[in-house]
Formats: structure tokens, sequence, C-alpha cells
């Protein structure tokens, strides 16, 4: 008596049973060898293999262009959760896949399982669960005893920023504002220096009979020409700093596995960064000199004596 036939998830009989006629009785007419299921109808029929029609269904999958799918006639192949070849149908490529990473397939997992055996894998499988998997199914999954515990992609993500490669993101950019403050400062002290020639310069402009209008122009126009000159060089070299060291920094670890890090350069980030600095040249510059010429008498030459 037959009394159950599985197809996937699916019991073909639904509770129905199936019984040979006295006397019609085929010897062996369902047996099991190894991971093979064969079944016989007539006793002069070639035995049908149940599973390996299982594993001939063609499957739909999700892939990465990191994988190199191998084929067989005219499908490509991949590897179930017991290491047997299926052939696939790739409905769709993405760039990475969530704890897959960029070199993996992902199937349906009752279509995968669909003529598995207990042979050993040859891939590494991973289940992937959708944020609203029953517990009920979850639960299911860790009874079996086939899976370890589950890893959500929160844990994931704190560990991957927890790793020595991803803490040194924060050092590169303590190392970026302690020089720009270094720079800042230097910025500062040279225009705080450069007062004392300033003020002999409008002084004699002054005596020449240039009004403290004009020279106070002038270096309001100095100013802009800094910060113009600043914006510029600050971008181009940040613009080609940033494209030559970004490949070379180590900021996450490397493995074909990993989803790839984003490589071209945020032309956003350098013109913020380019203006930023340019703002800082400029303002430092015309607030050393606004008043300049205006406390900056012709009597300051007198005696030579420049203070």
């Amino acid at each position: 008596m037959l009394g159950d036939l599985w197809f996937g998830s699916r019991n073909l009989l639904a509770g129905r049973s199936w019984r040979m006629a006295p006397g019609e009785g085929i010897k062996d007419a369902v047996t099991y060898a190894g991971d093979r299921l064969r079944f016989q109808v007539f006793s002069y029929s070639d035995p049908i293999v149940l599973t390996e029609v299982g594993r001939r269904q063609l499957l739909a999958a999700v892939s990465t262009p990191g994988v190199a799918l191998s084929k067989q006639h005219r499908d490509r192949i991949t590897f179930g959760t017991d290491g047997s070849d299926h052939p696939v149908d790739v409905v769709a490529t993405v760039p990475t896949l969530p704890f897959i990473g960029r070199q993996g397939v992902l199937l349906d997992l009752p279509s995968a399982l669909a003529g598995a055996s207990s042979m050993v894998s040859t891939a590494t499988a991973s289940i992937v669960a959708r944020a609203d998997t029953p517990a009920s199914v979850l639960a299911d999954l860790q009874d079996s005893g086939q899976v370890s515990a589950p890893q959500r992609y929160a844990s994931s993500l704190q560990q991957a920023q927890a790793r020595p490669d991803a803490q040194g993101i924060r050092l590169y950019v303590l190392m970026s504002l302690f020089a720009s403050l270094i720079a800042a400062i230097s910025l500062v002290g040279s225009v705080l220096a450069q007062r004392t020639d300033r003020r002999d310069e409008a002084a004699s402009l002054r005596v020449c009979g240039v009004p403290v209008s004009s020279i106070s122009a002038a270096h309001a126009i100095e100013a802009a020409v800094l910060a113009l000159t600043a914006f510029v060089v600050v971008g181009l070299a940040g613009w080609a700093a940033s494209g030559a060291s970004l490949d070379a920094l180590s900021l996450v670890p490397r493995s074909r596995y990993l989803p790839v890090m984003g490589g071209p350069t945020s032309a956003a980030g350098v013109v913020f960064v380019a203006a930023g600095a340019g703002l800082l040249e400029g303002v430092v510059t015309y607030a050393g000199c606004r008043t300049v010429a205006r406390t900056s008498p012709p009597s300051r030459l007198r005696g030579g004596d420049s203070r």
C-alpha cells in the first residue's frame, strides 16, 4: 500500500492511499538504495529514479556577478544544500546578497530541497529568512539540528563595525581633523605675523596720497583671490589624493565574498571640503587686514620706527 506520495512540500495523495489489486503486486516495486528512490509501475518497465527527476527541475535563482555558473547541455548549473547540481534559471543579477556577499546564488528553499540527499555538501549553504518569517518556521529549523545559531543582519553589522579595519576609518577622520586644525592655526599665525609689515605698507601708501578706502578695497580683493585660489587648489588636490589613496587604504576586509566598497570619489564631499578651506582662507585674511589701513596713519613712519 502506498500511503503518502510527496512532491516537494505537497502530498499528492492528500490522506488517501493506493493499494494494488490482489495478484497484481510487483516484487520490489518500490526500492530505496542509498539516496535514490526507484518506483516501477509494471514488471516490464524501466524503474523511475524519483530523486533524479527532482534534481532536474529548473530552479529560479538570483545570482551575483562574481559567480561563474557552469553549464550542462543548455542549462546553467548550481549546487543545492546537499552538494548536488541543479539546473537554474537566473531571473535577476544583483551586486551582493545578504549574508552571502558578492559571490553566491539565492534559491527557493523548498524547491532546492527537492531530491536532496544526505551526501556531503560541496558548497556552503545558508538559509536567508525574511524579517517577517513566522517564529514557528525558525523554531522548526532550529529543532532540526541541521542549522547553526541564527545570525541577524544587525548583529552582523555590529561585528563588521567592530573590526579593526572598520575602526581605522575613525582614525583617518581624526587625522584629517587634526591636519585641518594645524592648517587653520598656521594660517591665523601667518596673517597675524604680517600685520606689522602690512601697517607699514598702508602708512607708506597713505603718505603717497592713496585713500584709506582704496587700501581696504585692495585687502578685500586680496582675500577674495586667496579664497578662490584655496578652493581650486584644495579641490584638485583632494580629488587626486582621494582617488589615489582610497583603493590603497584597508578600510574594509578584502575578500571576494564581501561587497565591493564604492571606489568613486564623492564630488559633493570634495567640493564641500574645498569650499570650507576657501572660506576659512578668505575670512581669516580679510579679518586680519580689515582695520590695517584705518589704523596705520602716516605718522607711523616718523623716525623709521614701525610698530
